[in-house]
């Protein structure tokens, strides 16, 4: 999965994030890895019976991103501009 998120090849990811911690675990991005910014929709994210939560992430930028400031309004991170 790294090679072709590397490449900017993937469109879209579609994550199921379960409520369960056992050890560490293996990290979706580890160290070193290309930083990238995602996108959601309105419906895209959602929290299934059981409480497993469902998320459809689509990239927006791959390599260097910009740090900005955010502030929660309503639930939802808004950008902060100057």
């Amino acid at each position: 999965m790294q090679t072709l998120h590397q490449a900017g090849l993937v469109d879209v990811y579609r994550l199921l994030q379960y409520p369960v911690i056992v050890g560490t675990g293996k990290r979706l991005s580890p160290d070193g890895s290309t930083p990238a910014t995602f996108a959601t929709g309105e419906e895209s994210s959602r929290v299934l019976p059981g409480g497993v939560v469902s998320l459809t992430l689509n990239p927006t930028s791959l390599g260097a991103i910009s740090a900005g400031a955010y502030a929660v309004n309503k639930g939802r991170s808004a950008t902060v501009l100057d």
